[in-house]
């Protein structure tokens, strides 16, 4: 890609910018906003060069409303849904560690989402190898 092109493109990235996040036409904002992006993004387990090289404006209007978000309400996300405690899964992991088979991982998922049987963790949901 010649320089033009890439003048192009960025100009292109940061009209498109501009509409999805119309507070960063005030260019000290959009400094301020985009660092503290790149600091919410590195301290959610993106590496420094992923974040560096972050050009796509949707990737970042999406990353800054996560951040608001997360610094604006911190006592009303919605609570994460718990999918049968560890306890009633520990025999079934068990199982999936002794056996690694399918089965028994899709045994482990079915309980983390939708909880223990009515007839017991592992009961007749599996047959015995």
């Amino acid at each position: 890609m010649t320089d033009s092109a890439q003048r192009a493109a960025a100009l292109d990235g940061v009209r498109r910018l501009a509409k999805l996040v119309p507070e960063w036409t005030d260019t000290g904002r959009a400094r301020q906003e985009i660092r503290a992006v790149r600091g919410y993004l590195m301290r959610n387990g993106f590496a420094a060069p992923d974040v560096a090289s972050l050009a796509d404006p949707h990737a970042l209007a999406i990353a800054r409303k996560a951040m608001l978000y997360d610094s604006d309400s911190p006592g009303a996300r919605p609570p994460v849904a718990s999918g049968g405690s560890a306890g009633t899964r520990d025999p079934l992991m068990a199982r999936l560690r002794q056996t690694g088979r399918v089965e028994d991982a899709a045994a482990v998922i079915e309980q983390m989402m939708f909880g223990p049987s009515k007839s017991g963790p592992g009961s007749e949901a599996i047959e015995p190898t």
